[in-house]
């Protein structure tokens, strides 16, 4: 459970600040109240970064004030007492606790009702805190007084009875002051104490009910207890599900303990994610019970963050990087006042085109200095101490805010990226919280896209699960960010519900010869997502031979430095321009399924020939100093090049090219070394008996080095007929200003084939992408005029018939191309093209 560590009063008397957060047990229902977000502002008087409403945030005006206006006036004398200015810190130092004290009162509330409250004072030149500086903790322990009288014990109060009741335990307080006198003197390292904390013990209530939260609760404390009995020393609960245990420190006794706690937890079905932690501080000389349970907690803490290692022990770095972290808490909590906090685009584009179809928003900070602290070394921080949330809701207000400006000025929105962190979900309802940031920024909820971490979905399946499907029937895209870092299957990412795969960009980290390994996992996980027929961005694309590899992948969309850096929202707007550069059709899937090669490799399915036949015409190659030999070939190899000596070609095959020829096929080879995924591709001329020259289009990859040469597979295709009529083609598309498609068989289908584009420009389309719309029916979509858009979806009539038809077309960046289609059929059994169609500009 979680408490708030809310203020940092000096006794010169300071402003009054909220500084950090601390993972510290609460009394009770502490829990359902973070005292340092707005939860606390709403139900207590707080206003901007003071605890009441005063232009002095002084230690004397904040006495002041509450004693006339804030506190219970029944409960004033405690207060005068206890928080009195000129007394506060002798009497912090002759407290039963040297340098800790507490009270209980009732505080008023804004609806005009009251609450109980306890309230903790530590510090001055104590517990680690620095003279003349008092920590001032707040619980909310309502629900705890109505089960248990309060009275006035020494100077400060506490309950009537030492005992929890559903755990038969010793209370913290009570159980700090007795085991001083067991720690005193200690021999070194002869006692430890154990910090045990069970994992998100809220959401167990929620899903097997509080009652049996509380057996869990008491099944723990009796085990404790029989701990304490046997072995000696105290054990004790702090509240929520937090209990402590001062023991002798015997390694084997200890996991012999966590083990029994487990076995405790894993009694309830699926309760396997509620399991403890152990966090354990030595007695090592002369400390105080406080500072020995605080660095227990430090322990648990770091014990939390690994799901490996359930049971840690304190370290002195932990407590110098709970500090760093602290600070770090308090200076981002300033700076978010202060305005250092704001957010970068970085565009994300389709690879073929290299339009923006969206953008994802980035949290950055910039110091009032000018200098950036990088989200590596706060963003972690922040979600290990529940501040994360304060961090999202801002940038999603922010980019909401920007949005709507935009849609105002005039301007093609673009769909943006925000990032949602699994802590989210447990704080806040996500769908709600952006439904109404969408309904108070007049928003269409398709221009937030949501993006949730793939560990965010494996770590808490069912309350994701159940989110992200709010979210997409509320119109919101939701995206799986860093899939494929290590948690999904294909059978959990057919459970998910996601629109958008985000490819993890460690997968691109690929640099020398043992990464093939690397690239065999890349493929698969792609696979993974085309199976379920999800669109893939990849990010983190840096490289050209990065983006040609996802190319062959089939991976349409792309994000990283390789195309555009983060940038301001200004900076961004500047480069859309009018909006040319947008692409607005939004993230689309190739529902067609592409082969796995590795599929043609089953002995079982495929024989010698028929793979031989499917590959068609490789070889191997050695490259050894200058000569580079043919060392393996298969059949369709040896018809390609159809020489009578051909044995006789097979070493130093560089001497059967124009001299001026050989330095492209060395290039060719160290290309496809330097470039382990991609390879090298290109034509090259050899020459044929009789002075003939042939041209042959080759695909290297590097294999590896053997026999002191380096090893390399090509493919090879004898084009020597095709450039020329290529050559032919292209003559006619500079020249033409037609557009001409053949319509071919396919497999019991059809296929089109733009064999010249002359309206590339006017259409913004590659031949490419004409192709893939008149076959999957988008570009008859885009036609204007509805008797001809029936027309031409007519698959008895188009594309098979003769025809002549003349319509408008809507192109992406919204203009109308006036066009005339000429579908001439092919009555021809020689060939497989079954019309002609020629488009042109009127």
């Amino acid at each position: 459970m979680a408490s708030g560590l809310l203020s940092l009063f000096s006794n010169d008397g300071p402003p009054l600040t909220i500084v950090e957060y601390l993972d510290r047990s609460s009394y009770d229902e502490l829990a359902e109240i973070d005292l340092v977000n707005d939860r606390c502002r709403n139900i207590f008087h707080v206003e901007g970064k003071y605890f009441v409403p005063v232009t002095d945030g002084s230690y004397h005006s904040q006495y002041d004030y509450c004693i006339d206006n804030m506190v219970h006036p029944d409960d004033r004398d405690i207060f005068a007492r206890f928080m009195d200015p000129d007394t506060v810190s002798q009497r912090l130092a002759e407290a039963e606790i040297p340098g800790a004290m507490t009270a209980q009162y009732r505080y008023k509330l804004q609806d005009g009702g009251w609450r109980w409250t306890e309230v903790c004072l530590i510090g001055d030149g104590r517990h680690g805190i620095p003279e003349g500086i008092i920590r001032f903790y707040i619980f909310d322990i309502e629900n705890q007084m109505s089960r248990a009288r309060v009275g006035m014990s020494g100077r400060h109060y506490v309950a009537t009875t030492d005992h929890d009741d559903r755990t038969g335990l010793v209370r913290e307080q009570p159980f700090l002051a007795r085991i001083g006198g067991i720690i005193e003197g200690a021999e070194p390292e002869r006692w430890c104490l154990i910090a045990i904390d069970l994992d998100h013990f809220k959401l167990f209530n929620e899903w097997y009910g509080r009652e049996e939260g509380d057996f869990l609760l008491a099944e723990i404390g009796a085990r404790l207890s029989k701990e304490e009995q046997t072995a000696g020393g105290l054990a004790g609960y702090r509240g929520g599900d937090d209990f402590c245990l001062l023991t002798p420190f015997d390694k084997d006794r200890i996991d012999n303990l966590f083990d029994d706690l487990c076995a405790i937890v894993s009694a309830r079905r699926s309760a396997v994610g509620f399991m403890p932690v152990f966090g354990i501080s030595m007695v090592e000389g002369p400390i105080t019970s406080m500072d020995l349970l605080d660095q227990a907690i430090i322990a648990a803490g770091k014990a939390k963050a690994d799901f490996r290692k359930r049971i840690c022990i304190f370290r002195q770095p932990m407590r110098e990087q709970e500090e760093k972290e602290y600070r770090i808490l308090s200076d981002f909590l300033r700076g978010l006042e202060n305005g250092e906090i704001f957010f970068e685009l970085q565009p994300q584009c389709r690879m073929s085109t290299g339009k923006i179809v969206g953008v994802e928003a980035l949290a950055r900070w910039r110091r009032a200095d000018g200098t950036m602290v990088s989200p590596l070394d706060f963003i972690p921080v922040l979600e290990r101490h529940g501040f994360v949330t304060t961090l999202d809701c801002y940038i999603w207000e922010e980019v909401c805010s920007n949005l709507q400006a935009w849609v105002a000025s005039g301007r093609t929105p673009i769909p943006v990226s925000v990032n949602v962190s699994q802590v989210d979900f447990y704080l806040i309802d996500i769908p709600d919280y952006f439904q109404g940031l969408v309904d108070q920024y007049e928003l269409d909820p398709s221009l937030l896209k949501i993006e949730v971490t793939e560990s965010a979905y494996v770590n808490n399946m069912a309350v994701i699960h159940d989110a992200t499907t709010r979210l997409r029937e509320k119109g919101f895209l939701v995206l799986m960010d860093d899939f494929g870092s290590g948690y999904s299957s294909l059978n959990t990412l057919r459970d998910l519900s996601v629109d958008v795969i985000k490819l993890d960009a460690q997968f691109l980290r690929i640099r020398d010869d043992k990464d093939h390994k690397g690239i065999h996992i890349l493929e698969s996980v792609i696979n993974m997502a085309k199976s379920m027929n999800l669109p893939i961005i990849s990010e983190g694309v840096e490289t050209e031979e990065q983006s040609q590899f996802l190319e062959r992948q089939g991976c349409r969309y792309v994000q990283g430095y390789k195309f555009y850096r983060p940038m301001s929202p200004e900076q961004f707007e500047e480069i859309i321009g009018d909006g040319e550069i947008l692409d607005t059709r939004g993230f689309i899937v190739k529902s067609n399924e592409q082969i796995r090669t590795r599929e043609l490799f089953d002995e079982n399915v495929y024989s010698d020939s028929m793979l031989n036949n499917i590959l068609g015409p490789v070889a191997m190659y050695s490259w050894n100093g200058s000569d580079v030999d043919i060392v393996r070939f298969n059949e369709q190899f040896y018809e390609t090049i159809n020489s009578p000596a051909f044995h006789d070609l097979l070493h130093g095959i560089q001497k059967l090219m124009p001299r001026d020829e050989r330095p492209k096929l060395f290039h060719l080879l160290s290309q496809a070394e330097d470039n382990v995924l991609n390879g090298s591709e290109g034509m090259l001329r050899f020459l044929r008996y009789g002075g003939a020259v042939n041209r042959y289009y080759f695909r290297f990859y590097y294999l590896g080095r053997r026999d002191g040469g380096r090893l390399f597979y090509g493919s090879v295709r004898d084009v020597t007929e095709l450039t020329e009529l290529q050559g032919q083609m292209k003559l006619l598309s500079r020249f033409s200003s037609d557009s001409m498609v053949f319509v071919r068989k396919f497999g019991g289908g059809i296929v089109y084939k733009a064999v010249t584009h002359g309206l590339e420009r006017a259409m913004g389309l590659t031949a490419e992408e004409f192709q893939d719309e008149l076959a999957s029916g988008a570009f008859i979509n885009r036609i204007v005029e509805d008797d001809v858009r029936a027309t031409l979806k007519d698959p008895d009539i188009f594309p098979i018939q003769e025809m002549s038809l003349r319509f408008h077309i809507r192109t992406d960046s919204g203009e109308l191309l006036d066009l005339s289609v000429k579908s001439d059929a092919v009555d021809d059994e020689a060939t497989d093209v079954l019309a002609i169609l020629v488009f042109r500009a009127n």
